[in-house]
């Protein structure tokens, strides 16, 4: 077994080797056995490279790391040598100021990719924090380069490129919503990106939880706490949403794509077709007659 670099204090443990002879039950499908638990694994870089590996004969050494809620994932100025996938939970990079303050630069989920801005200057330019007890798959990027296409899948590399094309139209909608000038459509704008992001996913996009805290929305929409805090509120007082702390249920979209209209197009480029956001939203307008102490799903299966 060759040399790996260390994985950011990850303990050898967890570094699962792929096609290798002491790591024989590869399936078909074309994961690996990690993998075969993750609902993520078909559309998961790691496991295309898993693929690739195996059919190279070659060899690709992933550590999987769990990242405690508070924990940094890397820090800022630390070498790039992985990309990072999240598994499951939730995360956000910030970078300081030079007054010592924080400046949320995004949010990442479960299936997508983090630490990509490390890429262009070889060191990172922001930190990860769990929000959530999460996990990563921590994915070595010079290996991964060199590893071939799969058949009819495209090469780890073609396939990084594709998954960095999705965080530039995620950049690209971040910077419509802060054009917006009031507090108000930006975090209307802020719901209906959070919400495409998780039909992406297969999940309700009309009911979720907020890992994050109005505070951290609000560094990374440039307002302050109260004004985010405030527009939550005038939203569920029309009528437009229903909030439990972090909870959050959309009643009705019109109003809110109305309200955020210059930045509409932006923010809906990455929603999933074929999923009827005004029908979704109506099986759970009834939710009206509920306490407010009720349970709340959050991240449910959108039916077909």
């Amino acid at each position: 077994m060759h040399a790996h670099p260390n994985l950011h204090g990850l303990p050898a443990a967890n570094v699962v080797p792929l096609a290798s002879p002491a790591f024989p039950s590869i399936p078909s499908d074309g994961g690996f056995a990690g993998c075969v638990p993750c609902q993520l694994r078909q559309e998961c870089i790691a496991a295309c490279m898993a693929r690739s590996a195996r059919r190279s004969a070659g060899q690709l050494l992933i550590g999987r790391r769990r990242v405690r809620k508070g924990e940094c994932l890397y820090r800022e100025g630390q070498p790039f040598r992985f990309v990072y996938a999240v598994r499951y939970g939730t995360l956000k990079t910030a970078f300081s100021l030079d007054d010592g303050d924080e400046q949320v630069s995004g949010f990442f989920f479960a299936g997508e990719l983090i630490g990509l801005e490390g890429l262009a200057r070889g060191r990172h330019v922001s930190h990860a924090v769990a929000l959530e007890d999460s996990e990563v798959c921590c994915i070595p990027y010079e290996e991964m380069a060199r590893l071939p296409a799969a058949g009819s899948a495209p090469a780890p590399a073609v396939r990084l490129a594709q998954l960095v094309s999705s965080e530039l139209v995620r950049d690209q909608a971040a910077k419509a919503i802060a054009a917006l000038r009031q507090a108000d459509p930006r975090v209307a704008a802020f719901l209906l990106m959070l919400s495409g992001r998780m039909r992406e996913r297969g999940l309700s996009g009309s009911e979720f939880e907020l890992r994050m805290s109005r505070a951290e929305i609000g560094s990374y929409l440039g307002l302050t706490l109260e004004s985010v805090s405030r527009a939550f509120a005038s939203f569920a007082v029309q009528g437009w949403i229903e909030v439990h702390k972090r909870s959050v249920r959309v009643l009705s979209w019109g109003p809110l794509e109305r309200l955020c209209l210059p930045a509409l197009s932006a923010v809906q480029d990455r929603q999933v077709p074929g999923v009827d956001r005004e029908r979704e939203s109506a099986c759970v307008t009834g939710a009206r007659t509920r306490t407010r102490s009720a349970p709340l799903r959050c991240a449910t299966p959108v039916s077909a």
